[in-house]
């Protein structure tokens, strides 16, 4: 477990010495903060006993009020043919809950989630708006800490596929293949799935951008069976941003995630709106 730990963050963040290399070829660096912030919102999470035993702790807490902080940072490098991005997403939240049934109040785990990432993307077909090519990713994802419902999640992916970037609007669009082996349970799974996912911004108005980003994942083969083990996954998140000051904003959000684990019969879903305050800003590391 140490050794792919290990194997991982050298893929997300062993690049400096090949980003020296490329120095020549006036390529840029940039640190990205895509969002820093505290979103409020109410939950209302549908069949949440049913689901108890799956890896992510959202989908087994009670309907709650919450705030959760939120963390997503990607170090970009770019050159004419190419890019680099090297991420760190993470989001946690515990909060006081009560109880569908008798009105008992407890705290909870609620979202908890971190995923290192890095993905590198070849510009085949280029215009002045936008570029199109293949695309490799490595992922690594776990959580802070388990619970008696949710253990820590312990994945690592592999994806390759065909994106678009570099739009204006259209921040990246893409279908890639998953080879997936998940650490979570004792009995490891490797798994393998097809994956579409997108992240949209665009200017509505002075000082104001609507956003949205996602991905839908459908399994198709498993090395073993697992109950847990998802049949598919969907997440989907909105956000209309109104600017405070030059890199802070505040507005509302809705966020929709859902489910179906294959020994399960019924989905998890959960669907969240709130309002978030964020902070966003772009350095040049170079």
């Amino acid at each position: 477990m140490k050794k792919l730990f290990a194997l991982v963050l050298g893929a997300v963040f062993g690049f400096s010495s090949i980003a020296q290399a490329q120095e020549a070829s006036g390529s840029t660096l940039k640190a990205n903060f895509r969002r820093v912030g505290l979103e409020y919102s109410q939950k209302s999470i549908n069949h949440a006993r049913e689901n108890e035993g799956v890896s992510d702790s959202e989908f087994t807490a009670d309907d709650e009020e919450k705030t959760k902080g939120v963390f997503d940072f990607v170090l970009e490098r770019n050159a004419s043919d190419w890019t680099w991005n090297n991420g760190v997403y993470a989001e946690y939240e515990e909060t006081k809950t009560e109880d569908k049934e008798d009105h008992h109040k407890t705290k909870v785990t609620s979202a908890d989630k971190i995923l290192l990432s890095s993905d590198y993307n070849y510009k085949l077909w280029k215009t002045a708006d936008y570029s199109v090519g293949p695309t490799a990713i490595v992922e690594y994802q776990t959580k802070f800490k388990d619970s008696a419902a949710s253990p820590r999640s312990k994945i690592i992916r592999f994806k390759a596929g065909f994106k678009l970037f570099d739009h204006e609007v259209i921040k990246e669009l893409y279908l890639v293949g998953v080879g997936e082996h998940d650490m979570t349970h004792h009995d490891h799974v490797s798994k393998t799935a097809w994956e579409a996912g997108w992240r949209l911004e665009k200017k509505v108005r002075e000082n104001v951008v609507a956003s949205t980003d996602g991905f839908y994942r459908r399994y198709t083969s498993f090395s073993s069976y697992n109950a847990y083990d998802y049949r598919y996954e969907l997440k989907a998140n909105a956000y209309l941003d109104a600017n405070i000051t030059d890199t802070m904003s505040i507005g509302p959000y809705a966020s929709y995630h859902r489910i179906h684990a294959r020994g399960i019969s019924k989905y998890g879903s959960n669907f969240t709106v709130g309002v978030a305050l964020t902070f966003k800003n772009i350095y040049d590391v170079n």
